[in-house]
């Protein structure tokens, strides 16, 4: 599901494993939308999507007094912002899972000849911080962390259990 504020032009991309599940999904967003900008949702603009057009999505729009408008059908081009993010997803940013990576250690007190990265392995991205999430070999810890450098060479590395 892609989301884009016309105001500001944010997008935000839902993803979920089926349609049935974007009720939902747009319920919660909205109320947290709600929270975090302190402004009431005014509009919704949708295409025909079965997912929007229940009972359940209604009585919700009526609640929160959310107007709700579709675009006509089979005409993508009135609602281009959206159709156009739709159709060209960048996703050479995204990493690959168990990528060997380095961790900055910058949460240690360190000496004059201590190294300044540990070797990890990438595991995801956090979910709560703008952090990845990975496994520091040295320490045997899973740890969040911003200063990462993720080695694109080596796409999976096996956690050696052989501890010096």
């Amino acid at each position: 599901m892609v989301v884009v504020d016309d105001f500001s032009r944010y997008i935000l991309v839902e993803f979920h494993r089926e349609k049935s599940e974007a009720c939902e999904k747009m319920e919660i967003l909205c109320k947290r939308l709600q929270n975090e900008k302190g402004a009431p949702i005014v509009k919704i603009r949708s295409d025909h999507g079965m997912e929007f057009e229940n009972v359940r999505f209604e009585f919700f729009c009526e609640k929160n007094g959310i107007m709700k408008e579709f675009s006509a059908p089979k005409t993508p081009q009135q609602n281009v912002v959206v159709e156009r993010k739709k159709r060209k997803p960048k996703v050479k940013y995204f990493l690959v899972f168990k990528s060997k990576c380095y961790i900055l250690n910058d949460r240690e007190n360190l000496g004059k000849f201590d190294a300044k990265s540990d070797e990890g392995i990438f595991l995801g991205y956090s979910t709560t911080s703008r952090a990845y999430v990975v496994f520091n070999k040295r320490t045997n810890m899973v740890m969040e962390s911003i200063n990462v450098v993720i080695d694109d060479a080596i796409t999976r590395v096996e956690i050696d259990d052989d501890r010096e």
